[in-house]
């Protein structure tokens, strides 16, 4: 059944942006929110968590740039569990990721690419885990993609 309520979010987040050193970027970001219910048609639902919201969320990221063409990143992304419905009857675990990237900047015509050709691969979840990042209800809960690269090339001309 569909339930028609009216939600409360209270929280904040921060994001930090930094060099250590000019080839070295780092990026590190956290967020937490409290989410309820604070009226609905159901009064059984009033003080109830919102469903697929986690109270903390958290990423942090390294971009090194091992010449001015090539760089790696890695990095971590953390969601702490949340309640899969509004009964707040079934929690969908938390879950930390690891993920990884290669980039690769050329510059300016390379192989007559005009003014500049860039490349990255990405590597979502480099370690594997099994995780859920999305519910429908109680019983219909999706998992997370399991390891996977994403190719992306950019010309500009």
């Amino acid at each position: 059944a569909n339930i028609i309520a009216n939600t409360r979010t209270n929280g904040g987040e921060i994001g930090l942006v930094g060099y250590v050193c000019d080839q070295w970027q780092i990026s590190l970001g956290y967020g937490h929110q409290s989410a309820h219910i604070v009226s609905a048609e159901n009064f059984g639902a009033v003080g109830k968590a919102v469903p697929s919201v986690p109270k903390d969320t958290f990423s942090f990221w390294n971009r090194y740039d091992i010449t001015p063409m090539f760089g790696v990143g890695a990095g971590v992304v953390h969601n702490a569990k949340f309640f899969a419905a509004l009964d707040n009857a079934v929690i969908v675990p938390g879950y930390t990721r690891v993920d990884g990237a290669v980039f690769f900047n050329p510059g300016k015509n390379f192989f007559g690419f005009g003014e500049e050709l860039s490349a990255q691969v990405n590597i979502e979840n480099i370690l594997g885990a099994t995780y859920y990042t999305a519910a429908h209800n109680n019983n219909n809960i999706m998992p997370g993609a399991p390891r996977s690269a994403y190719v992306t090339i950019n010309a500009k001309y």
